[in-house]
């Protein structure tokens, strides 16, 4: 039986936190490149995951990381408003439940 041909594909990582911050080989049955079809490894190349070549896999990571930046970014942006928000909603609250207790402790005997 002979053994199926390959081509080299390039992908990479999109975690933030295994520290791989290049580009990784991998490879497809020749002829089998892209979407839908699968590396040999069984991921699914899509044209935004899986590349012909390393610089394109580059320029995609490149892309890919200042993205995640981005939306990070956005995110805590967001998170500082609502933060505010509900700091500003929990001290009205505690001024409304101060000034209860003050009315109840002068209508009590």
């Amino acid at each position: 039986m002979s053994e199926k041909k390959t081509e080299t594909v390039w992908t990479f990582n999109y975690s933030t936190t295994d520290g791989s911050t290049s580009p990784i080989e991998t490879s497809c049955e020749a002829g089998t490149f892209g979407y839908p079809n699968r590396t040999v490894d069984g991921a699914i190349m899509h044209v935004n995951t899986h590349f012909r070549t390393k610089a394109e896999a580059w320029r995609g990571l490149i892309a890919n990381a200042d993205a995640s930046q981005s939306m990070d970014a956005s995110n805590y942006r967001e998170a500082q408003v609502r933060l505010r928000h509900a700091t500003d909603r929990l001290a009205a609250s505690a001024a409304f439940a101060s000034d209860v207790h003050a009315a109840h402790a002068k209508e009590s005997p």
